[in-house]
């Protein structure tokens, strides 16, 4: 198994080579996400995010989230509907 610091290196190489900027938002949404033992949802995601990176928001989750399809990491993501 990978170490967590050759998973973000994996994740950071991802992201250029399809031409998306490294940002600390998504280092953070990937470090969650390696975290998880669930299936979170991109409100669930901002729940836990939000004491790191108060200025993040809902709308920037669900935004960043379909990078992960972009890159092959994910297969589908859905958001509940408000």
């Amino acid at each position: 198994m990978k170490s967590r610091e050759e998973q973000i290196n994996t994740f950071v190489d991802a992201f250029r080579k399809v031409g998306l900027r490294v940002t600390q938002q998504r280092l953070e949404i990937q470090g969650e996400l390696m975290k998880a033992t669930d299936h979170p949802t991109a409100e669930t995601l901002y729940q836990r995010l939000r004491l790191k990176l108060p200025t993040i928001s809902l709308d920037t989750v669900i935004e960043i989230l379909p990078s992960w399809q972009i890159m092959g990491l994910s297969t589908r993501w859905r958001h509940r509907q408000v």
